[in-house]
């Protein structure tokens, strides 16, 4: 078996163990790369190319690729679809027909609209997709608004926090890690809250120190996160005051801000 996959389904659910009723930890979503690590059964232990993070996936649901095409894929010019649910048309030699994907999907190489994998013609609105270059946190998240909480979720269909931080963040520019207690490992630390710009992040968590939320400053009074969905909620000194509740839900805030880089460099 080859020890390389792409993702050429819309999802593919990412577990903690091997088995359609396990807990889903994560998503990989069209285009992402993996590598193999080992199989039991029918599934697949992987680790994902983008941020490193290791599940399980049914191997029905995967298509291997060597390691050349591997790692021409890793080195090609990436660009990503940017609405939050697209239908893309798609041509192969037997069939025509589309497929409805989720923001932060994956194409290589796309010229004049049409991008190529494995043996098949992606046919892409050329104002639904971006090379990732920074452009604006605030008005990418708010395209999100009202998408579900699911945990381990990454797509249109659901999400959970970290997982709309990072969607939002490939889509200007930066690559982070999959969990919020990851997550906060990287950037430059903001201690002052009214020193907040729109865009920095914002982690939660409990009295022993451990980080449970993410979310994302609209300014030093509001924060847009996924909790029950993506909406809006105010942020004060404690952290975040929920309007809908009436009541104080995340505490303990740190702040973390990012220098914004092309991702395909």
């Amino acid at each position: 078996m080859n020890t390389y996959g792409i993702a050429l389904t819309p999802v593919i659910p990412m577990r903690k163990e091997p088995g359609e009723r396990e807990e889903m930890v994560s998503q990989i979503l069209f285009g992402e790369l993996f590598t193999i690590l080992d199989t039991q059964d029918n599934w697949l232990y992987i680790e994902t190319l983008h941020d490193s993070y290791q599940g399980w996936i049914s191997a029905n649901m995967a298509t291997f690729i060597d390691e050349e095409e591997f790692g021409n894929y890793q080195k090609s010019h990436k660009s990503y679809l940017t609405v939050p649910s697209s239908v893309v048309r798609y041509q192969d030699a037997d069939n025509a027909g589309s497929i409805n994907l989720s923001a932060g999907s994956v194409f290589y190489n796309v010229n004049a609209g049409i991008a190529d994998i494995p043996g098949r013609k992606y046919f892409l609105n050329q104002n639904n997709i971006s090379t990732g270059a920074h452009h604006d946190i605030i008005k990418t998240a708010m395209e999100f608004l009202n998408v579900p909480y699911l945990w381990g979720g990454r797509n249109v269909m659901g999400m959970d926090c970290s997982g709309f931080v990072q969607i939002v963040y490939r889509l200007n520019g930066v690559e982070l890690p999959r969990d919020a207690s990851q997550q906060i490992s990287v950037g430059e630390t903001v201690s002052d809250r009214n020193q907040i710009l729109p865009g920095d992040l914002l982690f939660f968590g409990n009295d022993n120190g451990g980080i449970t939320h993410v979310g994302i400053a609209i300014d030093p009074e509001n924060v847009i996160h996924c909790s029950a969905d993506v909406h809006i909620d105010t942020l004060n000194d404690e952290g975040i005051f929920n309007r809908r509740l009436n009541k104080q839900t995340h505490r303990n805030l740190q702040i973390k801000r990012f220098v914004y880089k092309n991702i395909n460099h």
